[in-house]
This record gives C-alpha cells, sequence and structure tokens, in this order.
C-alpha cells in the first residue's frame, strides 16, 4: 500500500475569529518518490503527519459505516469527525428530513460533505485483504493433495489395458495398432524373421507372461469370423505346424469350439454370437475361464496343472481386428492402521 502522509493546517480567517481547518495529502511511493498532493477542507483534529498505514490494523468493525454496518463506501466525514458512507449519510438526511449527523445528532453545514480519502483507501485494502483471505483459502483447497487431485481427474482422460500385444511375436500378416492393443490380418507386412515371431500360424502373444496369480483381461472380436483366444506357454512351437502348449476357444466355419493339449476338440454351445469376451486365468489353481461380457454366462473353463509361463493368445485370419479392451480406472483413498 502507497504510504500516505497527513498534515492538519490550522489558520484564523482574517476578522472572522473562526479556525479554519484545511487537510494536505501528500502520496509518496515505496522509494519515497513524489507522487501526488491533495488539500480539502477536513475535521479539527491535527495528526501532525501521522502515517495513515498505523489504521490499517483497526477491525473490520472500526471500517464499517454506522448506518449500514458494511464496509465503508465512498466515506464522507463531518466537522463532528463521524465518517459514513456517502450514500448511507444522504439516505439518512433525506428521510429525517434535518442534516444532522446520525451518531450525535450534531448538525452539519455542509450538503456534501468532504470525501475521507485516506478511510477510503484503508477501506479498500480490508476488502481486498478479504478477498486475499479467500484467495488463499482456494489455493489450500487446489494445492492440497495435489498429485492425488491431479489422478483422480485424469483418470477420465486415460486408459489402461491389461495386456500389450508383442509385435515381436507377431506373424508376418499381422498388421498392430500403435499402441499395440489390436492386431487384424494384412498381407502386405515383411517384419524380420526373428525366433520370437510365429510364421505359420496367424497368431500374436501379449508382451508379459503369467506364471502365478489371477489375471484377466477382455477382448473385443467384433464382427470376425475367425479368430481363436487363450493363453499359449512360453514353450510353444512358434515355427512350423506344429501346435502345442496351446489352450484356446474360438470361432471358425462358422462353429464355436475349445481346443487344448490335453483334451480333444470340443464343441461350444453359445446362444448369443460372441463379440467382447473375457479371459480369467488362476494359474495357481490351474484354471482358465471365458465368459460372454454381453450376457454375463460363462463360455468354457480349462483345468489343468500349469507348470509354464502363460502367455495370453491371439490368433485370427480375418481383417477384422480384434482388439484388447481397456479396464476402467478408479482412484480409492484407504486409512494406514500400521502405526
Amino acid at each position: 500500500m502507497t504510504p500516505l502522509y497527513r498534515l492538519s493546517v490550522g489558520a484564523n480567517a482574517e476578522g472572522s475569529g473562526k479556525k479554519k481547518e484545511l487537510e494536505l495529502v501528500v502520496k509518496f511511493d515505496l522509494s519515497g518518490d513524489f507522487l501526488e498532493e491533495r488539500w480539502w477542507l477536513t475535521l479539527p483534529d491535527v495528526f501532525s503527519f501521522e502515517l495513515a498505514e498505523e489504521m490499517a490494523s483497526q477491525s473490520e468493525e472500526d471500517l464499517s459505516c454506522p448506518v449500514c454496518r458494511d464496509i465503508f463506501k465512498d466515506p464522507v466525514v463531518l466537522s463532528c469527525s463521524h465518517s459514513f458512507c456517502k450514500d448511507c449519510l444522504q439516505s439518512w438526511w433525506r428521510e429525517k428530513q434535518t442534516q444532522q449527523c446520525p451518531l450525535c445528532k450534531r448538525r452539519s453545514s455542509m450538503c456534501k460533505p468532504p470525501v475521507s480519502l485516506a478511510l477510503k483507501n484503508l477501506s479498500r485494502s480490508n476488502t481486498q485483504r478479504g478477498r486475499l483471505r479467500s484467495t488463499l483459502i482456494d489455493v489450500a483447497k487446489h494445492l492440497g493433495n495435489l498429485t492425488f487431485n491431479i489422478w483422480n481427474k485424469m483418470k477420465e482422460m486415460v486408459s489402461y489395458t491389461p495386456v500389450i500385444l508383442d509385435p515381436n511375436s507377431a506373424h508376418p500378416h499381422f498388421m498392430m495398432s500403435e499402441d499395440l492393443t489390436s492386431v487384424r490380418h494384412e498381407e502386405v507386412q515383411n517384419p524380420p524373421d526373428n525366433p520370437e515371431r510365429f510364421d505359420s500360424f496367424h497368431s500374436v502373444l501379449g508382451s508379459e507372461g503369467f506364471n502365478s496369480g489371477t489375471h484377466s483381461w477382455d477382448v473385443d472380436v467384433g464382427k470376425s469370423t475367425f479368430w481363436f483366444l487363450g493363453v499359449a506357454a512360453e514353450s510353444v512351437e512358434r515355427k512350423g505346424k506344429k501346435q502345442s502348449g496351446l489352450w484356446r476357444i474360438g470361432f471358425c466355419d462358422g462353429k464355436y469350439r475349445a481346443r487344448s493339449p490335453t483334451e480333444p476338440e470340443t464343441a461350444l454351445t453359445v446362444v448369443t454370437k460372441l463379440k467382447r469376451i473375457r479371459i480369467q486365468l488362476d494359474w495357481n489353481s490351474g484354471l482358465l475361464s471365458f465368459s460372454d461380457l454381453n450376457t454375463d454366462s460363462h463360455i468354457h473353463t480349462f483345468t489343468h496343472t500349469f507348470t509354464d509361463t502363460l502367455f495370453p493368445y491371439i490368433n485370427t485370419l480375418n481383417e477384422v481386428p480384434l482388439k484388447i479392451l481397456p479396464v476402467k480406472i478408479s482412484v480409492t483413498t484407504e486409512q494406514d492402521n500400521q502405526r
């Protein structure tokens, strides 16, 4: 706040014997350079170079109009030293039909009392401090737990896919999406013939294998007319046409079927055409289950004592993409009971 230096000067008007009170207000910036000066008729008390900043410590009640009980707006000062909002004083005078001070009832000889610039500035500063306090409260609201709040909002903008496909294992005629979550058949691909890549069966594996625990992922097969989904052992044959280490269900030649190394091919009874399928692996219990996400119904379960690391498996001969579906992200809080 700019320092306000106020000097009251008393003078006797010639021949009248009456004392004339004037006030000089001089504004300086913080470096002491002159900014502004003003003269006007003011209260008779002599302040003698009092720093108006000292009044900034006054309470909100001291800066309130006695009529409206609110912070001063355009405050004016009467000769009795009492101050009021300009509009409040004029309204009170019109209502009472007299120019008396609302507090001490002393009659004022001025129809338009002078503005108290110092009081106006203090009232404005008080209002600004109040706004600043509200701003600080808002800052605390937004900065508190900032990383948690950012993550909580980001969950609406980002997605998480539990299975990412491994492009190094994909058949040469596979086209992968940029985020490695979908695959379709495409003849024009010509990738390097690395050891991990399937060269005969049109297959691709997930990038991460599982050798313990429970795992789940969903696949959208859409309108594809040829697909197989399941898991493959890490030791699965990737070169040639020998099939081993595969547990999967699929759709081909218009029929649904289940295939595994230890069981004969099984025809599956499906009432509604499958479009979205959930694969659930319980490695420790030796269970691999498939269910229809659209109808929430069970399709098939393989039972086997797994000993190898298992990778998500997709096989297709169709240009319709098969896509791993993202899961819904949730943010939760939990109290730590440990001491």
